[in-house]
């Protein structure tokens, strides 16, 4: 858990906008990135927790087959990851990368973990945005994180192509939404 205290997840999210939603080149095409641009805008303000959480389905968390439970020793959710050396992001970020960011939306938004798979991540939240603009931010993050909500669909309901390929689209989609799922290829 040591590792996971030592890691600052705006940086994690910063390296992961420039290396993997930032073209290279002098004068990268950044208009998927809208209204941002080619630097990061850093961690979203803490959401408001008021009101009543959003309800799920009872089968949001099974779709596309039945789940497990795993039980982690560890002392909140997003530790998890870490904890068992969850290798399903690898191509983008480490078990203990991903543990510090989950960790930051857990107590900025109470977004929490719910599933892992073998290149995905099932997340609840609780209070998601409840207009685009409120979104962005998030959204931002989240395309940090895992650049394929841009651009791929995934096995399990992505965000990708549903999302036009823009930061503005994944916006659109995460409004009122108390499931997202992540994939990584």
């Amino acid at each position: 858990m040591a590792a996971i205290d030592g890691i600052d997840p705006g940086a994690v999210l910063a390296e992961g906008w420039a290396d993997g939603l930032v073209p290279i080149g002098a004068q990268p095409y950044v208009g998927h990135l809208r209204p941002f641009g080619r630097e990061f805008p850093g961690l979203s303000a803490a959401g408001l927790h008021g009101g009543r959480p959003a309800s799920v389905q009872t089968d949001a968390l099974a779709r596309g087959g039945r789940a497990r439970i795993g039980l982690v020793p560890c002392a909140r959710p997003a530790d998890a990851v870490a904890t068992i050396g969850w290798q399903g992001a690898i191509n983008r970020r480490s078990a203990v990368e991903l543990s510090a960011v989950l960790r930051s939306w857990e107590d900025r938004h109470g977004i929490v973990l719910a599933g892992l798979g073998f290149a995905t991540v099932t997340l609840l939240v609780p209070h998601p945005p409840a207009d685009e603009a409120e979104a962005h931010a998030l959204a931002a993050e989240l395309a940090a994180l895992c650049p394929d909500v841009l651009a791929e669909d995934g096995p399990v309901d992505g965000f990708g192509l549903a999302g036009d390929g823009t930061l503005a689209g994944l916006a659109r989609l995460l409004v009122g939404r108390p499931v997202w799922k992540l994939w990584w290829d």
